[in-house]
């Protein structure tokens, strides 16, 4: 009996341990920002000064990036040709994820805003789920009037670099400046 305990320990162990050490770090809780839209302003005729349209990102997850797999790079061929993203600029992005030790993090990282419907339907085709790349649903924020209310309503964008290194953002937070 005690033969068999320590068969199936070192089977479980030693044999099996990296496949089920992959299984419980790809079962972890996974906790994804979702951006929730902003309101939407009104003038005293309820006519609107801000218009919340949906949109969508491709972004990567860095922990279900399989770089050592045999097909990863059939998987980037396939991201950059339907996002019409260069190829080269997509494999420098990976290898700096690597680079800096991102690669354990659930963080998203921004790849493409807003992409078009088209592109989401090849996708969800032609990529499997947790393959490192996902997409996340975004509100673009449109202003009607954007000339005449501009410097009532204000607007948000992406942080510049000069921002982000003066407020130590992390480069894997997608940050966006009330301005």
């Amino acid at each position: 009996l005690s033969i068999f305990i320590f068969s199936r320990g070192f089977y479980l162990m030693i044999l099996k341990g990296n496949e089920y050490e992959i299984k419980a770090i790809n079962n972890k809780t996974r906790q994804i920002l979702i951006e929730a839209p902003r309101g939407i302003i009104y003038d005293r005729n309820k006519n609107p000064l801000t218009i919340n349209i949906p949109s969508y990102s491709l972004m990567i997850i860095p922990l279900d990036l399989k770089k050592n797999e045999k097909n990863f790079e059939e998987l980037l061929l396939k991201i950059s040709k339907i996002f019409d993203y260069d190829l080269e600029d997509l494999k420098n992005i990976i290898d700096l994820i690597y680079k800096k030790n991102l690669n354990y993090s659930l963080d998203p990282i921004l790849l493409k805003p807003e992409v078009s419907a088209d592109e989401i339907r090849e996708f969800e085709t032609e990529i499997e789920e947790n393959q490192g790349f996902a997409i996340f649903p975004t509100y673009k924020r449109e202003y009607p009037y954007k000339e005449i209310f501009a410097h009532v309503i204000g607007y948000i964008g992406k942080m510049s670099n000069e921002e982000i290194e003066k407020y130590k953002i992390p480069n894997s937070q997608i940050i966006y400046l009330c301005r």
